[in-house]
């Protein structure tokens, strides 16, 4: 039985889309064994490539469940434990505190909770050494937090995970990744290196510019980073590889590649998020979750490059997912209505910011006012009019190959309670939220995802 109806959510897509500023984006619905696509736009502005659904994208960060999932194989092998030291299997690990790193565990890196720096993006080489240099060069980066204490999205503490699946398994990630994912899925729109994407249809990324969306001629991804953000895949394989998810780990050939124990655990409330209206109220293992009394489990991950987006849900009570991928800016006034569309047919909401006050509360700005940092963004509040005005400045390795008007990002974020205030991010009309709040003895933004260590 269907629970989706299709042709209302195709015109409903061809709406947003037309009042959206990407130049093409594609919709694909799983609704048990019924698949349903539709592609809009171009998938180049420059040459006029009309989009279509088996068009590629980089998914980016929707990277990390399949890299999760790679290390629950192993959970399942009993070669892996989620609880002992990332030294038993990387002896040499090292990270600027001596005692992190002895401590952190799998368990922190998959559920983001190992306070490691996460936005170390540097590029080591086109070797199949690349992600072991990266985790060498680790040793520099400091915490953003004390492991365990909070919830922080970390690329990095990703990438380091994906060097424990390369010596547990002997293989360079990208082949464990084929080997053990993409080939027992069927997964033929789905690669990793440039070379293999090359004779593909590829959605070019885009960017705002004075005269609309340009091109952006970059390849963002590099080898060192791919355990984190490194895939692309066209709309169908992502939804392929959901499946596997909604099914507990069964194949659809019926081989089973991940225990119902491990699916289980990936779905299961690691942490709670110190900013819980930006989509999820908690993560698991790889995946963000949305929990609501009364209301199916939702699964989700989101996605973006230069260029590139990505927002994939998944519920399996129902057998139900949908992805939403854009190449272009826009994607979330596009794909928050598509998949509360998709979600609502089952009784099941992500979480989303409030709406700005008309009057905003009276609360202390001084009290929030300064800097914060991680290794990739310098955030700088300053009280102004009842509100907090934002500079919001990309920095390190990512921010060479962004164009210099593309660095820089102003914000205002208006207080809707003393903690909670709200704010849009450039491009964008929907809200999102940044959570101001103390763990041990410590000021914290929550913007993004990411834990902003006061100065």
């Amino acid at each position: 039985m269907s629970l989706i109806d299709f042709e209302a959510l195709r015109t409903r897509f061809r709406a947003l889309f037309a009042e959206a500023p990407t130049p093409g984006a594609v919709l694909a619905v799983l609704d048990g064994e019924q698949l349903h696509e539709c592609a809009l736009g171009v998938a180049n502005r420059d040459t006029g490539v009309p989009m279509t659904a088996d068009t590629i994208f980089e998914i980016a960060s929707v990277t990390k469940v399949y890299n999760t999932t790679l290390a629950m194989q192993l959970v399942d092998e009993g070669l892996l434990d989620l609880d002992a030291p990332i030294r038993t299997y990387l002896p040499g690990f090292r990270l600027a505190d001596d005692a992190a790193a002895a401590t952190v565990t799998a368990r922190h890196l998959a559920a983001h909770t190992s306070g490691i720096d996460g936005d170390k993006l540097d590029d080591y080489g086109r070797g199949d050494d690349a992600i072991e240099r990266y985790v060498d060069a680790c040793a520099t980066l400091r915490q953003v937090h004390p492991v365990g204490a909070t919830q922080s999205y970390s690329n990095s503490g990703m990438v380091i995970l994906g060097r424990v699946i390369e010596v547990l398994t002997g293989r360079p990630w990208i082949v464990a990744l084929r080997e053990r994912l993409l080939d027992p899925l069927g997964l033929e729109l789905t690669h990793v290196l440039p070379e293999d994407l090359a004779w593909r249809r590829l959605a070019a990324p885009h960017v705002a510019g004075p005269d609309g969306p340009r091109v952006l001629y970059m390849w963002d991804n590099v080898r060192s980073i791919d355990p984190c953000g490194g895939i692309s895949a066209a709309a169908r394989d992502v939804l392929a590889f959901a499946r596997l998810h909604l099914d507990g780990g069964i194949a659809p050939d019926g081989r089973r590649l991940l225990s119902a124990a491990a699916a289980t655990a990936m779905a299961t409330p690691e942490v709670t998020l110190p900013n819980r209206y930006d989509g999820s109220t908690h993560w698991g293992l790889g995946w963000k979750l949305t929990l609501a009394a009364g209301s199916p489990a939702v699964l989700s991950h989101g996605g973006a490059n230069y260029g590139h987006h990505a927002r994939l849900v998944a519920v399996p009570e129902h057998r139900l997912a949908a992805v939403v991928l854009a190449n272009g800016p826009g994607i979330q006034d596009i794909a928050s209505p598509l998949l509360d569309e998709v979600l609502g047919t089952v009784g099941a909401a992500m979480t989303t910011a409030p709406a700005v006050p008309a009057t905003p509360p009276a609360v202390d700005l001084a009290a929030h006012a300064g800097t914060y940092e991680t290794l990739a963004f310098r955030l700088e509040l300053t009280p102004a009019d009842g509100r907090l005005d934002g500079r919001l400045e990309f920095s390190g390795p990512a921010a060479e190959q962004l164009p210099a008007d593309q660095l820089v990002q102003q914000l205002e974020l208006t207080p809707v309670e003393p903690d909670l205030f709200v704010t849009r991010m450039p491009g964008s009309d929907s809200p999102t939220t940044c959570v101001f709040y103390t763990t041990d003895g410590r000021r914290y933004a929550h913007l993004g995802g990411r834990a902003f260590n006061r100065r």
